[in-house]
């Protein structure tokens, strides 16, 4: 799958460009918090990307660190892994924004202004993940005539906006700049449903730089 624009130095020919990011799934385990293991190639227009002769399972199998996110979004998603009573991602000296848990019953306003001001901050790739499809079709329908924003799904290769809308069973693996998570309420993440819990530590560690989450009435209270 691909996904996120950003510049930097193609890993194939070594130019700086305007990147893309090519990910490879391999069936094994690895401690990403993923069922599968996730190769990244970033490459630039002119280059196609090969399947990775060489895998490099997340570092955090063999030091307990998350070399993905910022310390103050890693100690937010950790609320999930206390609460599952499981080992907690040990985050690198890498300080953020604070996460932030927005209650709004106008999410569509709040996200459309919220995805200007990410821009504005010069960031590259921006997603808003919903629990299932029925919010990500709800999202897309709503936003996709007033921004640059595509849909992922099972069928998807790759996106070329800035914004993405996806459901949570396909950000296994994907980052990006910012990440907004929508329906965080207690109502739709159970804090008795193991796999409620699950999806949604997967939600929260996707984001690399900044995280808010939308709930309307009552928030998850495993985040409280």
């Amino acid at each position: 799958m691909r996904c996120g624009i950003e510049f930097g130095k193609c890993d194939i020919c070594g130019k700086e460009d305007n990147l893309e990011r090519t990910y490879f799934e391999y069936d094994i385990n690895c401690d990403c918090h993923s069922p599968k293991h996730f190769e990244l190639v970033s490459h630039c227009k002119d280059c196609v990307p090969s399947i990775p002769t060489e895998i490099h399972p997340y570092i955090k199998a063999m030091d307990g660190k998350s070399y993905r996110t910022t310390i103050e979004i890693m100690n937010f998603a950790n609320k999930i892994l206390k609460h599952l009573n499981v080992s907690l991602a040990e985050p690198v000296i890498r300080h953020g924004e604070e996460v932030k848990t927005i209650k709004t019953n106008t999410p569509l306003n709040y996200i459309e202004n919220k995805i200007q001001e990410y821009k504005d901050k010069g960031y590259k790739s921006i997603a808003i993940i919903c629990k299932n499809e029925k919010e990500v079709e709800k999202y897309y329908t709503a936003f996709k005539n007033k921004l640059n924003i595509s849909k992922l799904d099972e069928n998807s290769l790759s996106y070329n906006g800035e914004v993405c809308v996806l459901p949570i069973s396909l950000a296994k693996g994907l980052e990006f700049d910012a990440v907004i998570i929508t329906n965080v309420d207690n109502d739709n993440y159970d804090k008795n449903n193991i796999l409620d819990m699950k999806l949604l530590y997967v939600a929260l560690t996707r984001a690399l730089h900044e995280l808010e989450v939308l709930y309307d009435k009552d928030l998850c209270e495993v985040l409280l």
